[in-house]
């Protein structure tokens, strides 16, 4: 599976970003403390894991906290001849949307 592109909103502490991965060769993931490399990461695994899920506690926690906002993770990926994408608003039961 190639991801071509992930958009996190609201998702820990990135507010918005959107990046695109180029199509072919090798995506190395690099920058200073604190910009979220580890946030990609996990919310790639999250969407993969939990695709329609929202009340596990992995889940959960991606919930920034300093603000009243619903989390989401956009993923579109190409396999096997196949495009795919999926979208998460992760909100439990105690957010409104």
């Amino acid at each position: 599976m190639r991801i071509h592109r992930i958009k996190l909103e609201n998702y820990r502490g990135v507010a918005a970003t959107e990046i695109r991965f180029l199509t072919d060769g090798v995506t190395i993931v690099e920058g200073p403390n604190e910009v979220g490399k580890t946030s990609l990461v996990e919310a790639i695994d999250l969407i993969l894991k939990y695709p329609d899920s929202t009340d596990k506690a992995a889940v959960r926690v991606v919930r920034p906290v300093h603000i009243d906002a619903i989390p989401s993770v956009e993923l579109e990926w190409f396999s096997w001849g196949f495009y795919g994408r999926v979208l998460n608003r992760i909100c439990g039961s105690d957010v409104v949307a």
